[in-house]
């Protein structure tokens, strides 16, 4: 993949960059077509309201829109969207030689992976799942 000099100043600029190949294209057809069936088992699984024949045969933003549409409480894209980042074709993204490459030509020599924040709850009454007093807790604390 080449990154000629201005792509790599709109990177610089805008901190982002638009690349479009036909690796990336299949990259990207390869991803949703896996999310797409992660889509259609969890619509299987779950008791949302949806004729799972209504999204075969749709792209994925209109499998999502479906989804997101039809739930009432959003505790099935809630589902999606938590088991998304941990996917393994979502990880594999990580050790990408495309992506890789595409990042080392924008100067970004040892790229990291971000994560989801995590945000524990605990609720009242509920001490069966409570943690005892910890750092997190003691930082949350002092900022408070």
């Amino acid at each position: 993949m080449n990154i000629n000099k201005e792509d790599f100043k709109k990177f610089s600029e805008q901190g982002f960059l638009v690349i479009k190949s036909k690796e990336i294209a299949q990259l990207k057809d390869d991803l949703t077509t896996y999310l797409s069936e992660i889509i259609l088992y969890i619509v299987k699984i779950s008791k949302i309201k949806i004729d799972l024949k209504s999204l075969i045969g749709k792209t994925f933003s209109e499998q999502i829109n479906l989804m997101v549409n039809r739930e009432s409480t959003k505790n099935i894209s809630k589902q999606f969207y938590e088991l998304c980042p941990s996917l393994l074709p979502v990880l594999a993204l990580l050790n990408n030689d495309l992506l890789l490459n595409i990042a080392k030509a924008v100067g970004i020599q040892k790229p990291v992976a971000g994560t989801l924040p995590i945000i524990r709850v605990d609720r009242l009454d509920n001490d069966i799942y409570s943690a005892p007093l910890h750092q997190d807790q003691l930082l949350q604390q002092v900022v408070e």
